[in-house]
């Protein structure tokens, strides 16, 4: 049995008494994904079956378009951009990645067979590409169900208590059940009340970094640096997290912002040539669009992001045949 000297004792029963509604808030949280928080794979896993899926639709889309089915090609890329987007949900980093890295796939073989769609097509396109792009889960939404994977697998196994799990989600359940706690290291590390500060001081950490998590980049950064500074106690000790560390992990949310983007401006900037006669003047997307149109000739136009870091992500817009 631990025996604790007064003042030790008196800190672990303040510790419990904080820690009790930060349980309740996470059972409830975890509770209203309604099963949507997942395992994560292990560090070595197959590839996910909705990449496979999206990998597959990829090449079908072009070869629809290269077979002159124009329509089925854009409607097959549709519904792999929204698998895509679907692939984050309730999955925290681990399924934002997954999603960032199956639209990449799509995202070439989309442009083409938006390119070579006829006009009303594109019409509808737009409408089914904006509703996607605002389907792609923002940082402090991948932050914090990230926050709820992390308590649940690293902290759930040692501090919550029966009825705490019993009103978790099956899902929930199982992830707290399945993964090892702190066991994930060699030997269970540190006095329990020491890993019970730890598991605080994270929580408010992923509070501070959802609260900021949507700013620029570069703000973010700052932002975070400034979370870290605030909270360096135990700072690498085993389970403590970084924010500046995340803010790097969120990097692919950034090019699968601006694909998402670059499809919808393509689509809008051959509406307009084929509707004006001559590439538009200017994109006719949101002011601070990370985009530039520039007109390589009569028939030809090339979308650029203003960021030399990104130029892969430059896509070529084709005049539609006749104008």
């Amino acid at each position: 049995m631990l025996l604790l000297v007064p003042a030790c004792a008196g800190l672990l029963a303040w510790l419990l008494l904080r820690t009790a509604p930060l349980i309740d808030r996470l059972v409830n949280e975890a509770r209203a994904m309604e099963g949507a928080v997942r395992p994560r794979p292990p560090h070595v896993s197959p590839p996910s079956p909705g990449t496979f899926a999206v990998e597959l639709a990829a090449l079908e889309t072009r070869i629809q378009v290269s077979e002159g089915h124009v329509l089925e090609a854009v409607d097959t890329c549709m519904d792999a951009l929204a698998l895509s987007r679907d692939l984050s949900l309730g999955g925290g980093l681990h399924g934002s990645q997954l999603s960032a890295s199956s639209q990449q796939l799509v995202y070439r073989p989309c442009a083409e067979a938006l390119d070579a769609a006829p006009v009303e097509r594109k019409r509808q396109a737009l409408t089914q590409l904006a509703r996607l792009r605002e389907g792609i889960a923002p940082p402090s939404a991948v932050l914090r169900e990230e926050s709820v994977f992390r308590q649940l697998t690293i902290f759930g196994p040692d501090f919550f208590p029966p009825e705490a799990i019993s009103r978790l989600s099956p899902a929930a359940r199982k992830l707290v059940d399945v993964h090892g706690g702190w066991s994930f290291f060699t030997h269970r590390i540190g006095h329990p009340l020491l890993r019970r500060y730890v598991w605080r001081r994270n929580s408010i950490l992923f509070d501070r970094m959802v609260a900021v998590a949507d700013l620029p980049p570069a703000d973010r950064q700052r932002a975070f640096t400034r979370i870290d500074a605030d909270h360096a106690l135990l700072a690498g000790y085993p389970g403590t997290e970084s924010a500046v560390q995340y803010h790097q992990e969120l990097a692919h949310l950034e090019p699968q912002r601006l694909q998402a983007l670059a499809l919808i401006a393509l689509v809008q900037v051959d509406i307009a040539r084929t509707e004006q006669g001559h590439w538009p003047a200017t994109l006719p997307a949101e002011p601070a669009s990370p985009l530039s149109l520039n007109p390589i000739g009569e028939r030809e136009a090339r979308l650029t992001p203003t960021d030399a870091a990104s130029a892969e992500h430059a896509l070529t817009i084709t005049a539609d045949t006749g104008r």
